[in-house]
């Protein structure tokens, strides 16, 4: 059964992925500026339910995936601050802030106001890793990371305050690849 309950999950987490990618597509297609205030309420309660299905979909994927073969502690918390070189907090930045992102992508189609649409967007992204970071403290092989909760913050601050003081982003993440002979040095 465990061969099945992964197949689930994979499953599970592509659907999510697909929807998120029809997400885009959609917001593309229509102009927000155009909607009248029964449009937006409209919209607004398929964002509101739609996103909690997928919310609840893929937390239930990530505790299939990452969590359920692990033993179940008392709240912890962890200092992974030294691991990875610091790559992982990175990777904590720049999710929460393409989170950001995506989530007032998605309010402003809506049609909120933009400003509005970037609180909320920040406060998916914030709902969304503070989950995580909430499993891996009940998790008996992790702990609540400060350094993973202070990078979340960093990278939704970084979407937000530009929003809140430019309107637009000015500063975004650039992410490159080279192939280099360090991969035998990973950590273990």
């Amino acid at each position: 059964m465990p061969f099945l309950s992964k197949i689930f999950s994979t499953r599970l987490v592509i659907i999510v992925v697909l929807f998120c990618f029809q997400t885009f597509n959609s917001s593309a297609q229509v102009n927000p500026t155009e909607s009248d205030s029964a449009t937006t309420n409209k919209r607004l309660n398929k964002v509101l339910i739609g996103g909690s299905v997928v919310y609840v979909a893929s937390m239930a994927g990530f505790y299939e995936l990452w969590y359920k073969e692990f033993e179940t502690t008392t709240f912890h918390s962890f200092n992974d601050n030294s691991e990875w070189l610091q790559m992982d907090k990175i990777g904590h930045v720049g999710t929460s802030y393409q989170l950001s992102k995506w989530g007032q992508r998605v309010f402003i189609w809506t049609g909120l106001p933009d400003r509005k649409a970037a609180w909320y967007g920040a406060g998916v992204s914030t709902l969304f890793q503070t989950s995580i970071e909430v499993f891996d403290g009940f998790s008996s092989e992790w702990g609540l990371s400060f350094g993973d909760v202070i990078s979340n913050t960093a990278g939704t601050g970084l979407f937000l305050g530009q929003e809140l003081i430019w309107e637009e982003q000015r500063m975004t993440f650039k992410y490159s690849y080279h192939n280099t002979k360090y991969p035998k040095y990973r950590p273990s």
